[in-house]
């Protein structure tokens, strides 16, 4: 693989195949909804985008809410609570989404959440699952992924490599969610030596005590994806409805 290509043009196409995944997730008529730890509050952003409707976006950490109120539309309302105590009325949204958290909640945790989800959702309401993607498990970007994988969980956080669309249909099934969308999404865009650099230095500075033989498999990467090229992460998209 090439990464003959500019990050210009990498932006471009990482944009387009993100909002084609978007716009499949969610439909505009959904006017009630819940977004699901916001982190750095993008997928608030894309659901008002799409939406225009009420928007409650939740992470149990401060400082993510602190950052993503600079970011988003002042119409989204920020709330600082657990995933797994919803503070909102049963039957009161009509669209939630888990944007990249998935496989960053332990199995347990997210029986809780996909409870609640469905607690809160009202009658033919739709649960978002949207995560990363890795098509083959013998890649550069799954050797990323497992690296990425070692160093949280050495760290104290709950990492897991990137579940597959069955594991989480699976998931919102046992839950009671009726699976309507179950999918994997190939990313073809070749990722440009600037943002391989990019990425291993801050990943770096995400893990700044991780322990040397990770970093060195971490310098390793780095030297086998600029030589040989790296492919863009894809998505998983899972779609359940209440009935």
């Amino acid at each position: 693989m090439s990464n003959k290509i500019t990050v210009e043009e990498y932006r471009r196409r990482h944009s387009v195949f993100w909002d084609s995944v978007w716009r499949e997730a969610v439909k505009p008529n959904c006017f009630k909804c819940l977004d699901i730890a916001t982190g750095s509050g993008s997928s608030a952003g894309k659901l008002y985008e799409i939406t225009h409707g009420v928007i409650a976006s939740i992470d149990v950490c401060e400082n993510a809410l602190a950052n993503a109120r600079e970011r988003i539309p002042v119409e989204v309302a920020l709330v600082q609570c657990d995933a797994s105590k919803l503070p909102f009325r049963s039957a009161s949204m009509e669209l939630i989404v888990i944007h990249f958290t998935f496989h960053e909640i332990p199995p347990e945790k997210r029986k809780l959440l996909l409870m609640e989800c469905r607690r809160v959702l009202k009658r033919k309401g739709r649960i978002c699952v949207i995560d990363g993607h890795v098509r083959d498990r013998h890649s550069l970007r799954y050797w990323l992924t497992d690296i990425v994988t070692k160093m949280a969980l050495e760290s104290g956080k709950y990492h897991e490599n990137y579940p597959e669309a069955s594991a989480i249909a699976r998931e919102l099934a046992v839950a009671g969610f009726e699976v309507e969308i179950e999918r994997a999404l190939v990313n073809d865009t070749p990722v440009p030596d600037e943002i391989i650099e990019w990425y291993v230095k801050e990943l770096r500075e995400k893990f700044p005590n991780a322990c040397e033989k990770f970093l060195e498999e971490l310098n390793r990467f780095k030297e086998t994806a600029l030589k040989e090229g790296l492919e863009s992460l894809g998505a998983t998209l899972v779609v359940g409805v209440k009935r």
